[in-house]
C-alpha cells in the first residue's frame, strides 16, 4: 500500500495516475522546512487530520511503489499525461525534489476559500512546488497569486 493516502480525496484518477482532488501538495527545501510549513497551517486553524508531512524518502518510496500501467493503451495514456504536464509530469518533478532531500506537505482544502488560505500560509515558507489538485486540472500555485474560488 502506498504511503500517499488521501482519505478525503474525491473524484476519479485520470489515466489511472495519482490525482488527489481537493488537496494542495507542496515541496520544501528539506523536512525541517516542511514541518515548519505544516505547523504554520495548524497555527492557522487547519484541521490536524487534513495536514500531513512526508520526507523525501517517503515520497520516493511511494512513487516507486506505484504500479505503472502495463498495456499499450495504458502506456499511451501515461505518455499523454506526462506530455501534457499533468500527474505523471508532477511525479517526475516530485521524485527529483525528493532525491534532493525535499520535505513535502499535503493539506486537504476542498473549496476555493480554504485553498486560498492554505496557499497563502504555504507561500510564506518558500515552497519549491505548490500545486492544487482540482477535479479536472492541476493548478501551479507558485505561478498564480490567488487560487480561483470554488
Amino acid at each position: 500500500m502506498s504511503l500517499l493516502q488521501f482519505k478525503y480525496e474525491h473524484g476519479e484518477t485520470p489515466f489511472g495516475i495519482f490525482h488527489p482532488t481537493g488537496y494542495i501538495i507542496s515541496a520544501f527545501a528539506d523536512e525541517s522546512a516542511a514541518r515548519a510549513a505544516a505547523d504554520a497551517l495548524l497555527q492557522a486553524n487547519f484541521e490536524p487530520d487534513y495536514v500531513h508531512t512526508l520526507s523525501g524518502d517517503q515520497v520516493r518510496q511511494a512513487i516507486s511503489q506505484a504500479h505503472p500501467p502495463q498495456g499499450l493503451i495504458e502506456r499511451l495514456k501515461q505518455n499523454l499525461a506526462s506530455t501534457l504536464g499533468t500527474e505523471a509530469y508532477h511525479w517526475e518533478q516530485d521524485l527529483e525534489l525528493a532525491e534532493q532531500g525535499a520535505g513535502f506537505v499535503t493539506v486537504y482544502c476542498g473549496d476555493g476559500d480554504t485553498a486560498h488560505a492554505a496557499a497563502s500560509v504555504l507561500r510564506e515558507h518558500d515552497p519549491h512546488a505548490l500545486r492544487r489538485y482540482r477535479q479536472f486540472a492541476i493548478e501551479d500555485l507558485l505561478q498564480s497569486q490567488v487560487p480561483p474560488r470554488g
